[in-house]
């Protein structure tokens, strides 16, 4: 999975029995890069932040594949058993890809060594590219300690976590210009 926006659906009906619907149903099928084969997204309740019920679809931020084509169905049912259905088809960008990203020295002082860390050799269509450089904090707050077009950050950093022997885990982002 990579970073996403997260998407909100609406159902809009038209005509003499939209006000009679009583149950609505939702499937999600997705096909990655040029892959003939669909599969339907199975674990729903972690990817969908709406009501099993509801007219409205809202996908949670940060859960769809990259590089896939996803067909969203409605199905609207009567408490006469009439049915009628709809199908919403998007693809997401694919992600930037080729490069790597690594740190210069790999320990140092707290508060005192300049850590040098850099992303190169990244490619995508959308740009410009956007490279955030971030860790959390011992009260779990993400710190952003660069974010911009640039590759490369110097950063004096916190003492780790005593509990993974004081290592500080630092999260290197690349985001392409569609986010």
């Amino acid at each position: 999975m990579i970073q996403s926006s997260r998407l909100i659906l609406e159902t809009n009906c038209t005509g003499l029995l939209c006000n009679k619907i009583q149950q609505y149903s939702w499937s999600i099928k997705y096909r990655v890069g040029d892959d003939p084969h669909w599969r339907h997204v199975t674990n729903q309740d972690e990817v969908v932040l709406t009501y099993d019920n509801s007219p409205n679809l809202i996908l949670a931020q940060g859960k769809l594949h990259g590089n896939a084509t996803y067909n969203v169905t409605v199905t609207g049912r009567t408490s006469g058993g009439h049915i009628s259905s709809a199908t919403y088809s998007f693809v997401t960008n694919t992600p930037p890809s080729g490069g790597e990203c690594k740190v210069k020295l790999a320990q140092g002082k707290a508060w005192e060594t300049d850590f040098v860390f850099s992303c190169n050799g990244w490619y995508d269509n959308e740009l410009p590219l956007k490279f955030t450089f971030s860790y959390y904090s011992s009260e779990g707050i993400k710190m952003i300690f660069h974010s911009g077009t640039s590759n490369t950050a110097i950063g004096k950093l916190p003492v780790g976590d005593s509990n993974r022997d004081f290592k500080l885990q630092v999260q290197m982002t690349v985001i392409d210009a569609l986010g």
